[in-house]
């Protein structure tokens, strides 16, 4: 079984090389902690942060954890919008953490709806 069944790379920091030290990592879920949710959030102009989120992220890797970004996107099985789409507003936040200061290292999404939402 692969990493794909389950979640799919859509950002890997080429500048964060392995140097074979053990790195501590925070893992955050984009919608709702990084930026407001407003369900299906996907539009670059509909991207809302959170008061403190750069202060808070820029925090944590002054105490030398790498960031990565989860976040599952059943959008875009129930076809609310294109992959596309999600890519720019993925890069768009690490655009931005990038202008405070801060590397993201990885983006992952899952494309898979949520049986829970399913009725």
């Amino acid at each position: 079984m692969t990493n794909e069944k389950f979640a799919k790379c859509d950002y890997l920091n080429p500048k964060l090389k392995k140097d074979g030290n053990k790195k501590k990592v925070v893992f955050l879920d984009r919608d709702g902690t990084i930026h407001i949710d407003k369900v299906n959030t996907h539009r670059i102009e509909d991207l809302q942060y959170f008061d403190d989120v750069f202060t808070s992220v820029k925090a944590l890797c002054d105490m030398n954890y790498y960031i990565v970004i989860v976040t599952n996107q059943d959008g875009l099985k129930k076809g609310l919008y294109k992959t596309e789409d999600m890519h720019a507003f993925n890069y768009k936040i690490i655009d931005d953490f990038r202008a405070y200061g801060v590397e993201i290292a990885a983006v992952y999404y899952s494309p898979h709806i949520d049986r829970k939402s399913v009725v």
